[in-house]
């Protein structure tokens, strides 16, 4: 993930657009992919092909694995964020906050045939699959301390970034 090198303390978290149930799905996947050791940014901003500003929900970088991430508490959005997504070029998956929502995103997915290539989680599910997609950025394969493995977030977290940290995808 690009950096201008300025760090931000955990404290300056930059305000989010969504609602409380969106706010909480996308910090505690942020936890999730943070103690995988990706770089993560919320509210990342891009520009699209028409010059328009947008934002993408949660970015996680590690290496050249890039994934955006979209948390969807109804399938209203879902057809944009995954156009917006594909356009960029980026892997995308998308959060749910359970099963009911998870359910009728796939099936808006489905029925206007956007669901190739789309990953589509409950925020339950995300460790399982973040861990079983990248095996070797396991906390255990990385000499992490796993004692409080029933816990999400890491014992000491890394310094967070926000979005206006990051310099916008080229």
């Amino acid at each position: 993930m690009p950096t201008n090198g300025h760090n931000r303390p955990p404290s300056c978290i930059p305000r989010m657009r969504g609602q409380t149930l969106h706010n909480f799905v996308v910090n505690e996947a942020r936890e999730v992919f943070d103690l995988f050791g990706f770089e993560t940014a919320i509210e990342y901003p891009i520009d699209l092909d028409d010059g328009r500003r947008n934002f993408i929900d949660l970015l996680a970088t590690r290496g050249r694995h890039t994934i955006a991430c979209e948390v969807e508490t109804t399938p209203r959005n879902v057809l944009a964020n995954v156009a917006k997504a594909r356009a960029l070029g980026l892997r995308l998956w998308v959060l749910t906050p359970n099963r009911r929502v998870m359910d009728a995103v796939t099936g808006k997915l489905r029925r206007d045939g956007a669901l190739a290539g789309v990953r589509i989680l409950t925020l339950g599910q995300l460790r399982q699959a973040v861990g079983e997609s990248f095996p070797t950025f396991a906390p255990t394969n990385r000499g992490a301390d796993v004692s409080r493995a029933d816990r999400i977030a890491p014992a000491a977290p890394a310094p967070r970034r926000s979005a206006r940290d990051m310099e916008p995808l080229q």
